[in-house]
């Protein structure tokens, strides 16, 4: 059940990130490979690993889970300074997420909750 909760809110962010850009300089801090996982508050460990590869094309892949289990979704992306805006590959339909990129780190926060991805590409 929380691992639903969990994709849930990670579709909402990833949904929230995705179209075309209007600011290069911004544009180009975000391009990349960024890494993180959804951390069990309980027990502590790791639910979930996330990946989002946001590539020069305003295309941002997207992948959950670890190994058998992982899920890719492809996605357009557009960001202005202070939000990411994304949308599935054939709908016109944005979510956002506000987001900050600190030294190797994007910081991304939707609707209360606020998940950190490490720089790793």
């Amino acid at each position: 059940m929380k691992n639903i909760f969990y994709y849930i809110i990670i579709m909402l962010i990833l949904a929230t990130i995705t179209c075309n850009c209007n600011s290069n300089n911004t544009n180009n801090k975000i391009i990349g490979t960024w890494k993180g996982y959804v951390i069990d508050y309980q027990t502590k460990k790791p639910i979930d690993s996330l990946k989002m590869e946001f590539k020069k094309d305003n295309l941002l892949n997207y992948k959950i889970g670890f190994g058998k289990n992982e899920q890719t979704i492809n996605l357009r992306f557009r960001i202005d300074e202070q939000f990411i805006y994304t949308r599935e590959l054939n709908s016109n339909e944005e979510d956002k997420a506000k987001y900050s990129i600190e030294n190797d780190s994007l910081i991304l926060d939707f609707e209360g909750l606020s998940i950190k991805l490490l720089k790793i590409q």
